[in-house]
């Protein structure tokens, strides 16, 4: 979801809140990972 997110619109900022470090390190992998345009069209159509 941070991916969808942090790729979309520049005026959206995400807030994360983890409790554990493992909820952190999923957290920086989402916001490092690039969506394809594909993948991108398909979530968009599922908002």
């Amino acid at each position: 979801m941070l991916a969808w997110l942090t790729g979309g619109d520049p005026s959206l900022t995400p807030i994360v809140g983890v409790s554990r470090p493992e909820q952190l390190d999923e957290a920086v992998a989402g916001v490092a990972l690039e969506l394809r345009a594909e993948h991108r069209a398909l979530l968009d159509g599922a908002a």
